[in-house]
């Protein structure tokens, strides 16, 4: 996976928000996946600049249950509990946390 500084994120992320063009035409345009895009654009819209900002995170177990039971809860998705959470591993990362809950015998 590439690794993309926050000035280029902004002006992916600036170029949506002047309505010009959507999630897939920018990823077009910029040599992206459109899931990249739309990403960064909700990250951004929930957490502002700071989202696009390089982060380096050890989660807890406490928070990671809270994202999981949030995401049960309120019927969302891995995406949305990315932009909502500002978690950095991406869909990869979540989809990690419930396996290990599984694992153990967790059941929502």
């Amino acid at each position: 996976m590439a690794k993309y500084d926050e000035k280029f994120k902004l002006q992916v992320v600036q170029s949506y928000a002047e309505g010009r063009q959507g999630f897939k035409e920018l990823a077009n345009r910029y040599g992206l996946d459109h899931g990249t895009v739309r990403r960064w654009v909700k990250v951004y819209e929930q957490h502002g600049r700071s989202g696009s900002r390089k982060k380096f995170a050890h989660y807890s177990a406490e928070f990671k249950l809270s994202v999981l039971q949030w995401m049960w809860k309120e019927d969302s998705s891995a995406n949305q509990a990315i932009a909502r959470f500002d978690i950095r591993g991406g869909v990869s990362a979540i989809r990690g946390w419930r396996r290990q809950l599984m694992r153990v015998g967790w059941k929502p």
